[in-house]
């Protein structure tokens, strides 16, 4: 459910989609902006921030030992100094661009703010934002294509990123699952987080006697169950971690794009 507006003054939308984007859309717009153009430009506008979201960790991880993927070297350039490190241009250019997209709105809401009904004089001011806003957003969208085409993924430290201490919550929904309340689950799994950080080891290295020793709950299988591939497939909900899961949620994404690339 969805609240639009502020005091009393709501709309509520019953059934609103999960996806953020498509939740968006869905919301009722002032009568003014469904007039095509402002409309296409608040879209334009989400859509870039979107890019956003994806430009600005790739950035800041792109010279890290530790990242996940590997930018291609057709699409960055080197440093004058350091010579590890790889520096995400086309990303960089995409997060300044989104800057620009917002820019354009705020001019055009400034525009209308002021505005009687009818048509003003004061909306010829919309063409540069508009057609703008629209040219930025396919150029970020071929820059963003052509760098996500280009990335290398690290498998090993994809998957050691995915262990270690974010397993406490899978070894407390082990408990769970053992009828244990998820309060006292909680205290044995930070007791057990506690002793393994102050030894400097993680769940993996624990012996059966040492998770017995925490709770005489834990039974063989938890040495096979707290493990990163157990817990990404453990997710089962829809739009989760879980294999099936991303092969469904990428076969929908084909399916939306099938029309356009038809």
């Amino acid at each position: 459910m969805v609240k639009a507006g502020g005091g009393d003054n709501q709309t509520v939308i019953s059934g609103a989609p999960e996806d953020p984007v498509e939740q968006y859309r869905s919301m009722p717009l002032p009568d003014w902006e469904r007039r095509g153009v402002y409309k296409d430009i608040y879209f334009d506008v989400a859509d870039g921030i979107a890019k956003l979201t994806i430009a600005r960790p790739e950035v800041r991880n792109a010279f890290r030992p530790q990242t996940l993927f590997e930018l291609s070297d057709a699409l960055s350039t080197g440093s004058s100094m350091m010579p590890q490190k790889k520096n995400p241009d086309p990303l960089e250019l995409v997060r300044g661009k989104s800057g620009r997209a917002v820019g354009h709105l705020v001019s055009l809401l400034t525009t209308l703010k002021g505005l009687p009904s009818g048509y003003n004089k004061d909306l010829q001011e919309d063409k540069q934002a508009v057609f703008d806003a629209e040219d930025t957003l396919a150029g970020c969208l071929a820059v963003i294509a052509s760098v996500v085409d280009g990335l290398t993924l690290n498998r090993a430290r994809a998957e050691a990123a995915a262990s270690g201490m974010l397993l406490a919550t899978d070894v407390a929904d082990y408990l769970v699952g053992r009828g244990v309340p998820f309060r006292r689950a909680h205290e044995i799994t930070g007791a057990l987080v506690r002793k393994l950080v102050a030894d400097r080891r993680e769940f993996e290295s624990l012996s059966l006697a040492e998770w017995r020793a925490a709770s005489d709950l834990f039974e063989p299988d938890i040495v096979d169950r707290v493990t990163s591939r157990m817990s990404v497939g453990a997710k089962q909900t829809p739009q989760s971690t879980a294999p099936s899961a991303v092969a469904a949620a990428l076969r929908d994404v084909e399916a939306w794009l099938a029309p356009a690339m038809a």
